[in-house]
């Protein structure tokens, strides 16, 4: 459904997405994993047709989004990053609006805008304006929108930021449902690794633009990831090393601490398992969530 080639796109010095190349196909969940700035947002965005590349190709459904865009389009429900909703529109009314804009009539658009309302938890939200939405209704709202026309191909950035625990379960019900039930193809851009590891048929790691993983959760266990040893200190800061085993190992790497005056003082020992974690680590030096600081 999805086919993505040799990506590239510069910005003056920056190679912001460099040589990157993978698949979705129909029915297939794909999480699409990197810290900030790693690539993902101008990945989706040139897929989507709002940015175009310096050089690479774009497939929707057979359809080149540069030579084809309007017919690529089509297929297309993008939830990017920053929500987009008109502030002076009820939700329903959004919901309405950009149903029609699909070409749906007006039974249809109104019967699926009160379907998603009702999926989505936003009940009490649909006669209120977008402008005074929470940050989570507002992401609730937007990603509606993109499910309106049932497309072929769903790309969600960072669907669940600021989200609850519960309606962040009912969203991923919800994206599982659209592949699994309407065949949908779903790119799912994410820096949580609970979810992607819960969804997610497959996981494509990209760091500094390129792709440094491309397989199911197990494969990508099974060929980067190795336990680790965390020391946390007192000042905040951690340090990780690789171990291949833990308890026979962490008695040398206690031994190697820095405790002289003025060294921060150990809070902390965890042990991790392999995992897609570590396996993250392992590939690009950081967490989802941050950076770790490495000792060798």
């Amino acid at each position: 459904m999805l086919e993505v080639i040799d990506l590239v796109k510069r910005y003056g010095e920056v190679t912001a997405v460099d040589g990157v190349s993978f698949h979705v196909a129909a029915g297939e969940i794909v999480g699409l994993l990197g810290v900030n700035g790693a690539g993902k947002s101008t990945t989706l965005e040139t897929i989507v047709g709002l940015v175009t590349p310096d050089s690479g190709t774009v497939t929707v459904d057979g359809h080149d989004v540069r030579a084809h865009p309007e017919r690529a389009r089509a297929h297309i429900g993008f939830a990017a990053q920053d929500t987009a909703l008109y502030p002076r529109l009820t939700v329903r009314e959004n919901l309405r609006f950009f149903g029609r804009l699909t070409g749906a009539s007006r039974h249809d658009a109104d019967a699926r805008a009160d379907e998603l309302i009702g999926l989505l938890g936003l009940t009490d939200q649909a006669g209120r304006l977008a402008g005074v939405l929470s940050g989570g209704e507002a992401r609730r709202a937007h990603v509606a929108v993109a499910l309106m026309a049932r497309p072929r191909l769903l790309l969600l950035d960072e669907a669940t930021v600021g989200l609850d625990v519960r309606t962040r379960t009912h969203m991923l019900e919800l994206v599982v449902r659209a592949a699994r039930e309407s065949g949908a193809a779903v790119l799912f851009s994410s820096h949580y690794l609970a979810e992607v590891e819960s969804i997610c048929d497959r996981v494509v790691i990209i760091h500094r633009g390129r792709v440094l993983a491309d397989g199911t959760v197990a494969e990508t266990i099974g060929r980067h990831a190795k336990s680790a040893v965390e020391f946390t200190f007192g000042d905040g800061t951690r340090q990780r090393h690789e171990v291949s085993d833990p308890a026979a190992e962490l008695p040398a790497l206690l031994a190697r601490l820095d405790t002289g005056a003025g060294a921060p003082e150990l809070k902390s020992v965890n042990v991790l398992p392999a995992s897609l974690e570590t396996a993250f680590w392992a590939l690009t030096g950081e967490e989802p969530a941050g950076l770790v600081e490495e000792v060798a």
